[in-house]
């Protein structure tokens, strides 16, 4: 009696669930399938890749097995569910060369998939950007807000620097005294105001220049402790040269009496006359001898010349 028997091949088992990285091809992921020694494991298309990151089992490839056993069965298009991470990639943060605007400064980033440029291809999230002032900031983080990317720099210090502004030059122009008000040539601007620099009396006055806002502004030029400190300038005031007119008579002979004191004037910048006490080196002007007589002003706005005078008594003649 002869009896068929059929023996029917068996299956292999399917891989399980694979792991990947946004961006790999399947080919990379050849490793996964279950080790076999009665056939190989391959991909339908080998150069698709993973697809998107995600852990949703529906992301599902195609391979077949190739047996090399007739006791195992072949498989063609056997679903393969892959789980895709997000890609590492490098944020990296300008974290100084801003300067101070007035406005909130825009951040510069770059993100990099090895050495591809892919700035411009994904969302980055600044937490933390208001940032205008001059000084240290530090965000809270910046991160890359994309669903295949991933990349962050946690509490970067931001370095703005404060806005530069050219300092007043010193004026050279000479001043002299006129009994009006001058001014000294520097005037207030939107970024630093000016103090002092109208007067009118003689003397050496202080011009004061102060930064409006010297938390975000400095002087060019100037760095550290000085860099937002007032500034001074000398204005400086000459006093009025005025020369000194003498009246006194044209010749002195002692003749008992106490002569009368000399009479100093000068012009001032009105052109009135001003009448100063001249002062004498004796204690009488009467004495046959030479006799010095001095005169002085307090007023501070006048420089007098010719302030001496000297006068000499002649010595009375008797008669016989």
């Amino acid at each position: 009696i002869t009896t068929k028997v059929t023996v029917n091949q068996i299956s292999v088992g399917t891989p399980s669930v694979m792991t990947a990285t946004y961006g790999d091809t399947l080919d990379m992921l050849t490793s996964q399938f279950p080790t076999e020694t009665v056939g190989t494991w391959s991909w339908v298309d080998d150069q698709l890749t993973v697809g998107d990151a995600t852990t949703d089992t529906n992301n599902i490839r195609y391979a077949n097995f190739t047996s090399t056993d007739d006791n195992y069965k072949s498989l063609d298009n056997v679903e393969v569910q892959i789980k895709v991470s997000k890609k590492n990639v490098t944020l990296t943060l300008k974290t100084s060369g801003y300067t101070y605007t007035g406005s909130n400064i825009t951040l510069e980033y770059k993100v990099l998939d090895g050495a591809t440029d892919i700035t411009n291809d994904v969302e980055v999230v600044i937490d933390g950007a208001d940032i205008k002032d001059a000084g240290s900031h530090t965000l809270d983080r910046i991160y890359v807000n994309d669903k295949n990317y991933i990349g962050e720099v946690v509490l970067p210090t931001i370095t703005v620097a404060k806005k530069e502004v050219e300092k007043p030059q010193e004026i050279t122009t000479s001043f002299t005294y006129n009994g009006k008000v001058q001014e000294y040539g520097l005037v207030s601007t939107e970024l630093y105001t000016v103090s002092g620099a109208t007067q009118t009396d003689a003397g050496t006055h202080k011009v004061t220049v102060k930064l409006v806002d010297a938390n975000n502004y400095k002087w060019q030029g100037l760095n550290g402790d000085d860099e937002s400190a007032d500034q001074t300038y000398s204005f400086e005031i000459a006093k009025k040269a005025v020369k000194v007119t003498w009246e006194y008579a044209s010749s002195y002979t002692y003749n008992g009496e106490v002569f009368t004191t000399p009479k100093a004037t000068y012009k001032n910048v009105n052109n009135e006359s001003v009448e100063l006490t001249p002062s004498c080196d004796k204690s009488e002007f009467k004495a046959a001898g030479t006799y010095k007589f001095t005169v002085v002003t307090d007023n501070s706005n006048y420089l007098l010349s010719d302030t001496e005078l000297k006068i000499t008594v002649n010595k009375a003649t008797r008669t016989v």
